[in-house]
């Protein structure tokens, strides 16, 4: 998701996702913590941005489609 070098074989993000049910809301958070721990680790903000920027476009495929 994030372009490392591993190709990933599994599910996709929607099928995987989906049927857990997961709120727009606790996909909020989730980010929230996942910004606070990269920023505590020292990472450059222009990565922390890009995280933050395909947060947001996957969205959709992670917050279950009735909380969308």
């Amino acid at each position: 998701m994030l372009g490392g070098p591993n190709e990933y074989a599994g599910r996709g993000l929607e099928e995987a996702h989906q049927p857990l049910n997961i709120t727009g809301e606790h996909y909020a958070k989730v980010g929230e913590h996942l910004t606070a721990t990269l920023v505590e680790l020292g990472v450059p903000a222009d990565v922390i941005a890009d995280v933050q920027v395909v947060l947001g476009q996957v969205r959709e495929q992670v917050v279950s489609a009735g909380d969308a």
